[in-house]
């Protein structure tokens, strides 16, 4: 953990514009409307949440929560995404957005958290590992757009 004057909260409709750029800092181009969009909805969703990080009132990192259903297995908790402003990253922050998403996975009575990383993402996987995550396996992702 950290000392830092950090705050997490539950996100706002109104932090849509600043999750775009802490979006495009891990390379996805991503526009404002959808972002808001999306995250209205994901706010309106039983089952999930976005939290974000503010020091003074600069939002600087979120995290996605949620809990999700499988026919073959038990429901568990999944990270959906995790963003750290660059400027605020091994500073304790991500720490505090996962400890407060796995609290709220906690307190949805859920016993196990999964996440996903894209395989480049070294720095991420360490930082996974520390927080005790262990790696479970490989996969290949397969999309279809439809018409």
């Amino acid at each position: 953990m950290t000392n830092l004057p950090v705050q997490i909260r539950p996100a706002a409709t109104s932090d849509a514009t600043v999750l775009v750029e802490l979006i495009r800092q891990l390379g996805y181009e991503v526009d404002a409307q959808g972002v808001a969009e999306r995250l209205t909805h994901l706010l309106s969703v039983p089952g999930q949440t976005v939290f974000v990080a503010e020091a003074g009132s600069n939002l600087i990192g979120w995290a996605h929560v949620f809990i999700a259903w499988q026919i073959e297995s038990d429901c568990f908790a999944e990270i959906g995404g995790l963003v750290v402003d660059e400027h605020w990253r091994n500073k304790g922050v991500g720490g505090l957005l996962m400890h407060r998403a796995e609290a709220w996975a906690r307190e949805n009575g859920m016993s196990l958290v999964r996440l996903r990383s894209n395989i480049t993402r070294e720095t991420a996987h360490r930082f996974y590992s520390n927080l005790v995550y262990s790696y479970e396996k490989n996969q290949k992702v397969f999309t279809k757009k439809l018409g």
